[in-house]
């Protein structure tokens, strides 16, 4: 079986970030608001401001690069942050990867004091919603037009929300994995 590390990438991981993320607009167009067209000549110190905007999560299998995520406050509120562009290559998403993005996701969160993760899917996007409900994430009332409706997506998006901490009436988080995160809060 293949090791699964997850890591917080640095800025001067843009280029793996920019790798994997290409790989995804182009496996993935309807996912995304933005397309592969739009984001492949785009210079590096453009990727290098992107990665400086949200922590960029990292998941290796095997040791190769196999999936995405980033987290970042939702708003300049700091207790809420939302998890977003999250994307796994395909010849690898029955392996758990998404969960292991998502647990690091989580172990961010508690380590920001972030209280709550926002996860905005696509309201008729049930796979999505199974997978972040079964993770932990609950339904909200707040709706936002999809900032690109797409079939089998929806017009509108739902925010799934994931409690963190220690409020009572929360759901239990589920087992958080470890991963490394590089040094220093400016990451």
């Amino acid at each position: 079986m293949s090791e699964t590390v997850v890591r917080v990438l640095a800025e001067h991981d843009w280029d793996v970030y920019r790798s994997l993320r290409l790989a995804g607009l182009q496996d993935s167009p309807e996912a995304f608001v933005e397309s592969y067209a739009e984001e492949v000549g785009r210079s590096p110190e453009w990727w290098r401001r992107r990665m400086r905007r949200a922590s960029r999560l990292l998941v290796e299998y095997g040791a190769v690069p196999r999936g995405i995520a980033s987290c970042a406050v939702v708003d300049g509120d700091p207790t809420i942050a939302e998890v977003f562009g999250l994307w796994v290559d395909p010849a690898t998403r029955q392996a758990g990867l998404a969960w292991s993005l998502m647990e690091a996701a989580t172990k961010l969160a508690t380590t920001h004091n972030w209280a709550y993760l926002y996860y905005w899917v696509g309201t008729e996007n049930t796979r999505a919603i199974a997978f972040a409900s079964n993770f932990g994430f609950r339904p909200s009332p707040d709706r936002r037009s999809a900032r690109l409706p797409r079939a089998g997506f929806g017009a509108m998006e739902i925010a799934m929300v994931l409690p963190v901490g220690s409020d009572p009436a929360a759901v239990p988080n589920p087992t958080l994995c470890s991963f490394a995160a590089p040094g220093g809060p400016s990451d």
